[in-house]
């Protein structure tokens, strides 16, 4: 490699690792090593970079023309993944399954039994808005389905009749 300044022979003898610079014998100066094969060369390491990837360089037009060709060809690709038919992910409502509006009373109802039972009041607003919501949010959201059927139960003998 040569300086650009005073054209004095620059060396691996001349590189200081801990700056990562070359520095010319002759004049002085300082210089990275993609400056200076940049300037003994006549190509920079960029421009030598896209010919070993691309082949040969091209027009910014071009260039230009290139990338919005393949945008399009991409959005074309993905307008057509959208449009394709796919299963539907709602969830199956069964005829025997109960509303959330009713669930939330029912919850509320046997809020304001507790409560009472405990000898505090406890208005139906609070009971639905803050006990009832705060229990049945999280379950609907997942996936907990509510379903009407009839359980039976195992009485003792003083109170199965």
């Amino acid at each position: 490699m040569q300086c650009p300044n005073c054209n004095a022979k620059i060396t691996s003898r001349h590189y200081d690792p801990d700056y990562e610079i070359f520095e010319c014998p002759g004049c002085g100066t300082a210089y990275e090593a993609d400056d200076l094969e940049e300037a003994s060369n006549g190509t920079s390491p960029r421009k030598r970079r896209e010919l070993a990837a691309g082949g040969t360089p091209k027009a910014k037009g071009k260039k230009r023309q290139e990338e919005i060709s393949e945008d399009e060809a991409a959005l074309a690709r993905f307008e057509a993944e959208a449009m394709k038919p796919r299963k539907s992910t709602a969830a199956v409502h069964h005829r025997d399954e109960v509303s959330t509006r009713d669930i939330l009373e029912i919850v509320a109802d046997e809020v304001e039994s507790i409560w009472t039972e405990f000898g505090v009041k406890i208005d139906r607003g609070n009971a639905r808005e803050y006990f009832a919501m705060n229990l049945i949010r999280p379950l609907r959201m997942a996936g907990v389905s509510f379903r009407e059927r009839e359980i039976s139960r195992a009485y003792c003998d003083d109170h199965s009749a």
